[in-house]
This record gives C-alpha cells, sequence and structure tokens, in this order.
C-alpha cells in the first residue's frame, strides 16, 4: 500500500502543476480575475480582481448612488454614478469611492498603484430598475 501511495503523490503534485500553468509555464490564477495593469477590466458588483506577483487585489464592493440621466430622457445634468472600492496590497487595505462625473473624484491613487474609474454598465434607461448586483464597473489600475 505505501508504495502505491508514495508514486501517486508526485504525480498528483505534477499534475496539480501542470494545470495550473499556461502553455510558457507561467502561473495564472486568476484568469478572468486576474489584474493586468495598464488594461481597462471590467470587475463585477462584489467581485474581487487580483494580480498575485503585485500582491495586490480590488473589490467593487458598493453603489452609492446613479443618478446619470436615462439614455431617453432630456435632463438638466448628466448626473454621476458613484462606487465603492476596497483596495489591498499585502496586509494593507483601504476603502474609496470613485465617480463618473469629472467634476468629482474619477481617479485614486493607493499604495503607489493609480486606480481609474472609466465607465459604469448598465447605463440606466427610464424603464429599467437596476439592482447593484447589475452593475459593472470599467476601471484601468497602473502602478506609479
Amino acid at each position: 500500500m505505501r508504495k502505491i501511495y508514495l508514486l501517486t503523490h508526485p504525480l498528483l503534485i505534477a499534475f496539480i502543476i501542470f494545470n495550473i500553468c499556461n502553455d510558457d509555464g507561467i502561473f495564472e490564477p486568476g484568469g478572468d480575475n486576474t489584474i493586468v495593469l495598464g488594461d481597462t477590466l471590467n470587475v463585477g458588483y462584489g467581485t474581487t480582481l487580483q494580480n498575485i506577483q503585485e500582491h495586490i487585489w480590488i473589490t467593487f464592493d458598493s453603489v452609492y448612488e446613479d443618478s446619470r440621466c436615462p439614455l431617453n430622457v432630456d435632463c438638466v445634468w448628466a448626473g454621476n454614478a458613484k462606487l465603492g472600492f476596497t483596495f489591498k496590497q499585502s496586509i494593507r487595505k483601504t476603502s474609496f469611492s470613485l465617480n463618473t462625473h469629472a467634476n468629482f473624484k474619477r481617479d485614486t491613487t493607493v499604495y503607489f498603484y493609480q486606480i481609474s474609474l472609466i465607465d459604469v454598465l448598465p447605463y440606466p434607461h427610464s424603464d429599467s430598475t437596476n439592482t447593484a448586483k447589475d452593475y459593472t464597473a470599467q476601471i484601468v489600475v497602473k502602478k506609479e
């Protein structure tokens, strides 16, 4: 019995390592949830994106407001969507909010990473009612 266990154990480890690496042998833990610095990223409400090499995580965790003018309505002003995020680097963690309107904070720098809000989807329509779980934030994360 022991001989079989000793033979299968290293094979199991090799199988696991082989399946978590890409074709270049580079470990890719997150797939669609990976932060690629400088790229526009889509993060759904309640979702966490990660970059293991940088030891960073960002979570879209709040929709504070969405007063953007619906597509089929004439409004006095464009409105604003305000979203909340939590950013972690190693053991440090901070929360912040970003806005879609140019008169409010659209980006921030946290622990040497600049985070910018590009867009918020879906865009409001007069006959739609969106809940927080319907939202997706488009963000860009860059290292300074």
